[in-house]
């Protein structure tokens, strides 16, 4: 069953591969503006909320609930790969992101977790995030029992002076 949602997989991932390496191109061309790249953030940010109300309306259905996790782990990759142009705390939320559902499976998905993600995402939609926000996405990420990784990430966000 495993190797059938894989094989599901498969044509969205290659998708999402190709799409990250065209706006890679783009980026090194330095072709996009500022404005460009936070319009692109916003609406990659907007498709990931989308999702997370797919999932919550399909979340019954675990095979649904799996590939719908793995695409939001992928946009997760995009916001990632992009992040560079818009700031280190941005970054570090994004990882952080990224490193609590590395051993998120669908079958431990929660509704609280979406609303968590969600509550994330939403901060990520202004302009500008500062260590604070950081190390509040760190708390929330926590209370809703989602573990982080980025431990040398996360040691900055308490070591560093505001």
């Amino acid at each position: 069953m495993e190797s059938l949602r894989l094989e599901q997989l498969k044509p969205e991932l290659q998708a999402i591969h190709d799409s990250i390496h065209n706006i890679l191109a783009v980026l090194e061309e330095e072709s996009m503006d500022k404005g460009e790249i936070s319009d692109f953030y916003q609406q990659n940010i907007s498709e990931l909320l989308e999702l997370s109300k797919v999932v919550r309306a399909n979340f019954n259905d675990e095979n649904e609930r799996f590939i719908l996790l793995s695409r939001f782990r992928a946009g997760l990759k995009v916001l990632w790969d992009m992040s560079k142009a818009h700031g280190k705390y941005f970054r570090q939320i994004v990882l952080l992101l990224q490193d609590s559902l590395l051993s998120l499976t669908s079958e431990e998905l929660e509704i609280k977790h979406l609303e968590t993600f969600d509550s994330i995402l939403q901060r990520l939609m202004k302009d500008s995030v500062s260590l604070e926000d950081a190390r509040q996405v760190n708390r929330i990420l926590l209370d809703a029992d989602l573990d982080t990784l980025s431990w040398s990430g996360i040691a900055d966000l308490y070591t560093e002076e505001t």
